[in-house]
């Protein structure tokens, strides 16, 4: 022992070895508890709203991942373009429609995201986006998911396994995983050489200490200075590269433990789990280190490693050789996150569907049929919804009331498209339709940025649907609020009833929300009339938000006046110039 003592390189090495051991216990310590303090939470929130405060720059790093697969078509290409037509192709050849901007705003799908919550991990995120943002196109694709998802619905201990283990590779602040791993393809090796000599020389002043303490605390200290340099300097210029490193490390581990049976309920995703660890199992050797310098760590042990990093770089003079692994295995680390995401997300789904009052898979088929029959349809995002009824085919158009509901019904049926295509799980009791391509044109503003003006926009956004129907393929969902709404009455309604007139060819389901009744005439002979109704109490307007059928037969904008304390004088005026307008045809007061 004696001897043990009086030899300082070995003393030295026991002191690095005993806190590299006691961070790496507390680490697994810190891991265990927050571990059990997740299984705890996952059992008490399963089938709760999702209430994530999510902003819109995480969320446009959650949807990076979506983005980089046959990506959305973004609201600013040009209709009938070649890049559009491309990102169509692209997504139909990978059996998947694309939901593009306006359509994403439109239907307020941020928030759909946020309600349907339940992911426990950055990639169960990244899935769940890119889920929503290109629904499926085929019956096989979706058959499988939905089995998915129910599996986790009816077995809990699978679906709180799943997510306890995927729990541990956390999420980011500021990046994605798919964002920070794709860096990598841009990384250069540091050169781990002059790293070591660094650290050589670091330990080389520790051991001065027993034989030199003045002149070893001059040298310790100057190697500090140059280390803190090299460490903040590097930081900077490899810091998203040992991130993305720690993305990959956690995903390897995560996806180790779940390969060990721990998804034995379905053997084809533990078995391509277990083909995609093994490419990657030289990667592992020596990442405790850089796993301190990533960003999904945290604790007590972590910090000490990371202090050990900044003064003999153990990091660095790993980078190389796990730059040298992961460079060449991006599709398999993409896959890898892809497969580990997905069973988040079909968690996710599986807790989606509990919350709801009511759901169904739905019978979807692929034909150009575009008929849709649903019953008990609502909007999700609804604490009290008002469920609706529709059987329709063609082209349909909906009138009524000012705050009638019309809008809230032409979103509930674009939602039920896109999340019985996305996630097997349509907000009714019974739903029968193909497989759509979604488009709506509803709540658009003026482009200041590029100088258009709102209609000229609305113009855009409505050729943009004109052409996916005519490019072929799965039937066009098409929702239209307001149609022509920025420019005069007289063209509006002219040019409004060709354009839904021709919405409304085979292949087509058209829904059109209108004030102008003209419309409801002049397309009488291919569209069908539904409408929403109110009451007036003598005080009030009270709306039912049920759809009828026929065109409206009432309107409510000057009781609406009345009803929110307007003077009886300007709406006793109004009142009688739209009756004698009725009667008449001209505007005159009587």
């Amino acid at each position: 022992m004696g001897d043990f003592f009086s030899n300082p390189a070995l003393v030295t090495a026991a002191v690095l070895l005993i806190l590299v051991a006691g961070s790496a216990a507390l680490i697994l310590r810190e891991n265990r508890v927050q571990r059990e303090k997740t299984l705890k939470k996952l059992k008490k929130s399963f089938g709760k709203p999702g209430n994530r405060q999510l902003g819109t720059e995480k969320l446009a790093s959650i949807g990076a991942y979506a983005r980089s697969r046959d990506a959305a078509l973004p609201a600013e290409t040009p209709s009938g373009s070649a890049a559009a037509k491309r990102a169509v192709e692209k997504a139909a050849e990978n059996g998947r429609a694309a939901v593009d901007d306006i359509t994403w705003n439109d239907l307020a799908l941020d928030d759909v995201f946020r309600r349907i919550g339940g992911t426990v991990s950055d990639p169960g995120d990244a899935v769940l986006y890119d889920w929503l943002r290109h629904p499926l196109l085929t019956k096989e694709a979706l058959a499988s998911r939905a089995k998915k998802i129910s599996l986790f619905g009816e077995k809990d201990s699978l679906r709180i396994r799943v997510q306890g283990t995927l729990a541990q590779a956390g999420r980011l602040k500021k990046l994605s995983y798919f964002e920070a791993m794709s860096a990598l393809r841009d990384a250069k090796p540091v050169g781990a050489a002059k790293y070591a000599f660094l650290g050589l020389l670091t330990l080389g002043s520790i051991i001065l200490f027993f034989f030199q303490p003045l002149i070893a605390l001059f040298v310790f200290l100057a190697l500090a200075v140059v280390n803190l340099a090299v460490y903040i300097s590097l930081r900077d210029k490899t810091g998203v590269y040992v991130t993305a490193f720690g993305c990959v490390l956690r995903l390897i581990r995560c996806g180790r433990e779940l390969s060990k049976d721990g998804i034995a309920e379905l053997p084809e995703e533990r078995d391509r789990l277990k083909a995609l660890l093994e490419k990657l199992k030289a990667f592992k050797k020596g990442s405790a280190f850089v796993m301190a310098g990533a960003q999904v760590n945290t604790g007590l042990g972590n910090a000490v490693l990371q202090y050990i990093n900044m003064f003999f770089h153990l990091d660095l003079i790993s980078f190389d050789r796990m730059l040298s692994a992961a460079q060449g295995e991006e599709d398999t680390v993409a896959e890898l996150l892809g497969l580990l995401g997905g069973l988040d997300a079909a968690c996710a789904a599986a807790g989606f569907r509990a919350s709801l009052p009511s759901w169904t898979e739905g019978t979807l088929h692929e034909s150009a049929d575009a008929a849709m029959k649903a019953e008990g349809l609502y909007h999700p995002l609804l604490e009290h919804p008002v469920p609706n009824n529709i059987s329709a085919n063609g082209g349909n158009l909906l009138t009524g009331s000012n705050a009638s509901g019309k809008s809230t019904f032409l979103k509930s049926l674009a939602l039920a498209a896109i999340l019985g295509q996305s996630l097997a799980t349509v907000p009714a009791k019974a739903y029968a339709a193909p497989f759509y391509r979604v488009l709506t044109s509803m709540a658009l503003s003026d482009n200041l940025k590029g100088g258009e003006s709102y209609f000229i926009v609305e113009i855009r956004s409505l050729k943009r649907i004109l052409d996916a129907a005519n490019a072929g393929g799965a039937p066009v969902l098409g929702i239209v609020d307001e149609v022509l709404r920025g420019t005069n009455t007289i063209e509006r309604i002219a040019a409004s009833s060709e354009i839904l007139r021709t919405l409304a060819a085979p292949g087509e389901l058209t829904f059109a929300a209108t004030h102008d009744i003209e419309l409801s005439y002049l397309l009488e002979d291919c569209y069908t009339n539904y409408h929403f109704e109110e009451s007036f109490d003598g005080k009030d307007v009270v709306f039912d938000y049920k759809l009828r059928e026929g065109r409206a037969v009432s309107r409510n904008a000057i009781r609406l006046l009345t009803a929110a304390g307007y003077d009886e004088a300007i709406t006793g005026r109004a009142a009688a110039l739209a009756q004698n307008f009725e009667k008449t045809g001209a505007w005159e007061r009587a």
